[in-house]
């Protein structure tokens, strides 16, 4: 686990440079950054943790709309009443009012995401049990999390359980049966630490050559098995409990950074104007959800979203739009399913 103030510091000045468009900006500017630069600092000196306990949730929000909706969801579910919860606020923006759960929000610069886990796990997070969660993944019920904890209180081998494994394998990993990723894990913290691991992104030496390496906790995946511990993933039946909107975050900010312009985003690469897409119409949605819900706050604005629909309308092949409308359509009605109490 490699943290050090010089790394931090360049990386701090690296995100100032490269989120103020898509990020900062949109979200408060000069007080926001200022906000997250001061936080960052603040935890990577910082010495005690908050006080013990059970199980911990971690999340990190660039989208603070999303986030904010994300924990409404969390926080309805009956048996997580009694869970901490820890959002590192990315966008200096966020802002939630809440009495009925325990809610730690830290401001932190929009480091690389390994590297944001690494600082809170080292510095921040103090719980036997810290789930790590993105923000686009919402629990219909509890049980995931309960199947979870079973695992571990019956097998002491168990370092991880990934309820949402990642469906792309690396060269680097094939040989596992699969990969546990980093969209929502649990895992034992005793584990994680007197192992030191880290769920930065690592690549060898050859890794161009050989046309991938290790992301986000995949490394860590590799070494826990190599050191003869266990990782679980859940059943899919239970993976079905899941609503997952994979890389709203991820589009949702150059959605933001373009305002809605997205052709200025896209890459030579295979199904962009397909992610840009489905980001738009579903960012779109919860907008409408929250109105309906009288939320205040939205996702990215409207009138960004509605430009980005438009554009890549044009480039996807009717059947394939009808076959990404329903499935978004399906997922957000699984999320009205949720009773979350706003």
């Amino acid at each position: 686990m490699n943290i050090s103030k010089t790394n931090i510091l360049k990386d701090s000045i690296k995100s100032v440079l490269s989120d103020w468009n898509r990020n900062y900006k949109h979200h408060g500017g000069l007080s926001s950054i200022t906000k997250c630069i001061l936080g960052t600092l603040f935890y990577f000196s910082k010495t005690k943790k908050h006080p013990r306990k059970k199980i911990e949730i971690l999340t990190f929000s660039v989208i603070p709309g999303l986030t904010y909706f994300w924990f409404k969801c969390m926080s309805s579910l009956k048996n997580f009443k009694n869970i901490s919860i820890t959002i590192g606020d990315c966008s200096g923006g966020l802002k939630i009012k809440n009495k009925d759960i325990n809610l730690n929000l830290y401001p932190i610069i929009n480091l690389e995401h390994g590297y944001k886990l690494d600082l809170f796990f080292s510095k921040v997070c103090n719980a036997d049990y810290i789930v790590v969660s993105d923000d686009d993944i919402f629990f219909q019920t509890s049980e995931p999390l309960e199947w979870a904890i079973n695992q571990f209180n019956e097998n002491n081998n168990l370092g991880v359980v990934s309820l949402y494994p990642r469906k792309n394998k690396a060269s680097w990993l094939e040989n596992l049966d699969f990969v546990m990723g980093s969209y929502c894990l649990v895992i034992r913290t005793e584990i994680w630490l007197k192992e030191r691991l880290s769920f930065q992104q690592v690549k060898p030496a050859n890794w161009r050559k050989i046309g991938d390496f290790f992301d986000t906790a995949d490394f860590a995946n590799h070494l826990l098995i190599e050191k003869g511990y266990d990782v679980v993933c859940l059943p899919q039946t239970l993976q079905n409990k899941l609503v997952s909107f994979t890389s709203l975050s991820l589009w949702g900010l150059r959605i933001q950074q373009t305002r809605g312009y997205i052709n200025k985003a896209i890459r030579a690469r295979p199904n962009e104007y397909e992610k840009a897409y489905r980001t738009a119409i579903t960012l779109s949605e919860l907008n409408n959800l929250f109105l309906d819900n009288q939320i205040k706050y939205n996702t990215v604005k409207q009138k960004f979203l509605e430009r980005t629909i438009k554009i890549t309308k044009s480039k996807i092949d009717k059947y394939l739009l009808n076959e990404i409308s329903l499935d978004v359509k399906n997922q957000i009605n699984n999320i009205r399913k949720i009773n979350f109490i706003l």
